[in-house]
C-alpha cells in the first residue's frame, strides 16, 4: 500500500538550458522521482514516447535530496533513438509527473506511492 500521498501543484518551466520542476512539499517524503515522457510521434493517447526518470537523490542543481523541486539541464533529455549507442538530444512536446518517496529500502516501506497529475511543456531546439 502507498505510504505517502501524491504531490500537488506540479509546474514545469523550461528555459534556454533546463527545465525547472516544482511542486508542494509532501510531509514524510525524503526524496522525489520525476518521470518525463517526450512525444516522438503520434498523440499522447496513441503515440511513441521516450521515457526518462530523474530523482532528487541524483540532483546536480545544488539542492538537497528532500527539496520539492528539481532543475534538470536540457542535456539530460537524451535517448538513443537510432540504437547506435549514442544518446540523441530530445526536443518537442513533453510531460512530467512526480511522486514522493520515503526510503530506506524496498523491503522496509512500499514505494508504490501515487504520482501527481501530468504537467505539459515543450523542449525547444
Amino acid at each position: 500500500t502507498p505510504t505517502l500521498p501524491e504531490p500537488l501543484g506540479l509546474t514545469c518551466t523550461p528555459d534556454v538550458d533546463s527545465v525547472y520542476f516544482d511542486w508542494e512539499d509532501v510531509v514524510g517524503a525524503t526524496k522525489y522521482c520525476v518521470e518525463v515522457e517526450v512525444l516522438l510521434s503520434g498523440t499522447w493517447e496513441e503515440g511513441v514516447f521516450a521515457k526518462l526518470s530523474f530523482g532528487t537523490g541524483d540532483r546536480t542543481d545544488g539542492g538537497v535530496m528532500g527539496d520539492s523541486y528539481l532543475d534538470v539541464p536540457l542535456t539530460a533529455f537524451v535517448y538513443d533513438l537510432d540504437l547506435n549507442g549514442t544518446p540523441d538530444q530530445l526536443y518537442g512536446e513533453a510531460r512530467a509527473k512526480v511522486k514522493a518517496l520515503n526510503p530506506p529500502g524496498k523491503g522496509v516501506r512500499s514505494q508504490n506511492n501515487p504520482f501527481s497529475g501530468w504537467c505539459y511543456f515543450e523542449i525547444e531546439q
